[in-house]
């Protein structure tokens, strides 16, 4: 702290405000950018959990008039058994999934749940039947099925985020028909289910009562202009296992800002000019930008991945623009021991905040 001291006072006053001028704008400006795109992120990923409730329990029940439209319709009850989630498909805005649907009503033994159901949004692969009981009045179907789904899905916090799965299970008929209830108590997920990448955080199933404004000339419904169905709804949340992908993403910035600080170091303590050096950490910059747009949607959501990047360009600008203050200082003014004593300054504040928002944005987009 002396030397510190013994080396201040010894600058003249123009160059004290240099100094502080410099320290107050990297400190002021990237503790409010990694304050807050940090907040940002954290905030994000908090919002899964009132996602994961108000998708859940949208609209699971039927209005009154919903009520007396059902009154004779066939009650199938409705239940999934989650085999494994074959494929994640992020850039295509889909997955595949394996499951075991199983329905079982009393009444009309001529109904044919298995042909008598759709996937919203989903495409039915292959469907094997693996039983087809009638017992006295009572009707039981059982199948596993492979669909593929479209999703969007929300990439604010990739690589580091998690991701909600929902498919409906939809009758082809109205409520006045069929109505699905939910065999909560009977669904579930395989335990041992291995999703490369995810981990399994939560798994839940409810109905949702889904209108259609359109009736398509059903004289059925005609003159409701609209109809009703009951979805079968199935929501899987998973979360990444591992930083793994996040290292592939960012491993070409992070070499880039460890050269570019080594650049600044070697231009602070040994007096040598290395600016020509600069323009290749920005080719190792767009490189890994490369990498991350390959990996998502064209229409991703801005977050985590054009946060960091964006994080480390502005390392590089600073770390350039403090380089050319040195250079200068040097040169014109031929006051290397201002140079250096401004240099010691501006890299070890940098280097800070290089190892701050390098970790604390992963951190903050992670859902522990």
């Amino acid at each position: 702290m002396n030397r510190w001291k013994s080396g201040y006072s010894r600058l003249e006053k123009n160059q004290k405000k240099k100094l502080w001028v410099w320290l107050s704008v990297i400190f002021v400006f990237f503790t409010l950018y990694i304050g807050y795109t940090s907040w940002y992120l954290y905030r994000d990923g908090k919002m899964e959990d009132v996602y994961w409730e108000r998708y859940l329990n949208e609209n699971p029940t039927l209005s009154k008039s919903e009520n007396q439209l059902a009154e004779n319709a066939i009650r199938v009850k409705t239940g999934v058994y989650i085999e494994n989630i074959n494929k994640i498909d992020i850039r295509s805005s889909s997955y595949t999934i394996t499951f075991q649907v199983w329905f079982r009503w009393d009444g009309d033994p001529n109904l044919d749940m298995l042909n008598n159901y759709e996937i919203y949004h989903g495409l039915i692969d292959s469907q094997e039947t693996l039983k087809d009981i009638k017992d006295g009045n009572t009707n039981y179907q059982l199948a596993r099925v492979t669909s593929t789904i479209a999703k969007t899905f929300w990439t604010t916090r990739f690589p580091m985020g998690s991701h909600q799965l929902r498919f409906y299970l939809e009758p082809k008929d109205d409520i006045s028909n069929i109505v699905f209830l939910a065999d909560k108590e009977n669904s579930s997920i395989n335990e041992n289910i291995n999703i490369s990448g995810f981990e399994l955080k939560r798994f839940d199933t409810n109905i949702f009562v889904k209108e259609y404004e359109n009736d398509k000339l059903n004289p059925e419904t005609e003159g409701r202009g609209s109809y009703s169905v009951t979805e079968f709804l199935t929501a899987i949340e998973l979360n990444r296992e591992t930083i793994g992908l996040y290292i592939k993403c960012f491993i070409a910035l992070v070499g880039t800002l460890s050269w570019v600080l080594i650049v600044l170091f070697i231009c602070t303590y040994h007096n040598v000019d290395p600016l020509s050096m600069i323009p290749g950490a920005l080719f190792g910059t767009v490189s890994n930008i490369i990498v991350g747009a390959n990996l998502i949607p064209d229409a991703l959501h801005a977050g985590l991945l054009e946060f960091v990047n964006i994080f480390g360009i502005l390392i590089i600008l600073f770390a350039s623009f403090a380089i050319i203050t040195i250079n200068r200082q040097r040169s014109y003014y031929h006051d290397d021991r201002f140079a250096s004593f401004l240099g010691k300054h501006v890299f070890w504040l940098l280097a800070f905040f290089t190892v701050l928002g390098n970790i604390l944005l992963p951190l903050c987009a992670y859902r522990f």
